[in-house]
Order: C-alpha cells, then structure tokens, then sequence
C-alpha cells in the first residue's frame, strides 16, 4: 500500500512535469521554428522585390512578404505567453528589439527597390547587402538562442524526470523486498 501511495504521488508529480515541459519548452519550439522560417520568407520576398523588373512580379513578392511579416507576429505570440524563465524573457526582449530592428531595414529597402527604377533597385541591392543581411542574421540568432535555451530547459527536466522515475521504479523494489521480507 505504501508503495502504491509513493508511485501514485511520484507518476502524478512526473505527469505536471511532463505536461510543463511541453508546455514551456517543446511546443514553443515548434513556434520558434515557424517564426524563424516566416523571418525567412520575409527576407527572400524582399530580395525577390528589389531584383524583379516586371511591376506585377514586384507586387507579388510585396503582397508575399507582407503576408510572412504578419506570419512571423503570430508566431511571436505564443511564444511570448510561453515565457516563464528570466533566461526566456532576456531572449524574448532581444528577439523583439532585433526584429523591430530588422523589419525597420527591410521597410526602407522595399520601399525603396520595389519599383522598376534600376539606380533604386541597384541602392536597395547593395543595401540589402550592407545592411538588411547582418540586421536578418541577428534577429534569426536571436531566435535561435531562445530556442536553444528550450531545448536545454527541456533537457534538464527530462533529466529530473529520469531520476524521479527511477527513484520511484528503486523505492517500490526496496518496498517489496521489504515487504516480501517481513512477510
């Protein structure tokens, strides 16, 4: 009986476990991965924008990327409820000041090469070059780093879990043999 009580109160403590893992640290993942993709697509819609000539393929690739921009918010979402950790909100804040950062480069430049002018296209080029590719490659390392800190969060309690259950799995094997020897 009293290892039943222990295995009921250790499967209930390793089910919250679990369930906050998911919650917290692999789900977010998933957004995290969602927005690092949609920051993608933002930019190649940009470089698609400033190196077409024909207008019709330049509002496409405007209407495109304003489509992952929007993409990339919904995804910035969960992920924000999902903070729980100081770790998690220093990343958070970095991610959002680096794609505020990054969106305001990439506005300039769209509006700028997204027409057929060749001398806009040719500025908006280079400075998609000089500015937009290290301003791009910030925001994407910072969402990185977010998702690098779940994956270590997740692995330290799946970890614990591991030893929780063979703490439990080596509790109920030493109450048995007691048991079994008492008996």
């Amino acid at each position: 009986m009293v290892a039943s009580v222990i295995a009921i109160f250790v499967i209930i403590y390793a089910s919250k476990q679990y369930s906050h893992v998911l919650t917290y640290y692999a789900f977010p993942q998933g957004d995290i991965g969602h927005a690092m993709a949609a920051l993608t697509d933002v930019r190649s819609y940009t470089r698609a924008a400033i190196g077409y000539d024909d207008q019709d393929l330049i509002n496409q690739m405007v209407a495109a990327h304003d489509k992952s921009k929007a993409t990339v918010e919904e995804y910035l979402e969960p992920i924000r409820a999902s903070i729980v950790t100081e770790v998690g909100k220093k990343s958070m804040a970095e991610i959002e000041a680096a794609i505020e950062a990054y969106f305001l480069i990439d506005q300039e430049i769209l509006e700028l090469g997204s027409t057929t002018d060749i001398i806009n296209n040719r500025i908006a080029q280079d400075r998609a070059v000089s500015d937009m590719a290290p301003a791009y490659q910030k925001a994407y390392n910072a969402l990185e780093g977010l998702m690098n800190a779940n994956i270590d969060l997740g692995d330290e309690t799946q970890a614990s879990l591991n030893r929780t259950m063979a703490f439990l799995v080596l509790a109920i094997i030493i109450i048995v043999l007691v048991s079994a020897a008492v008996a």
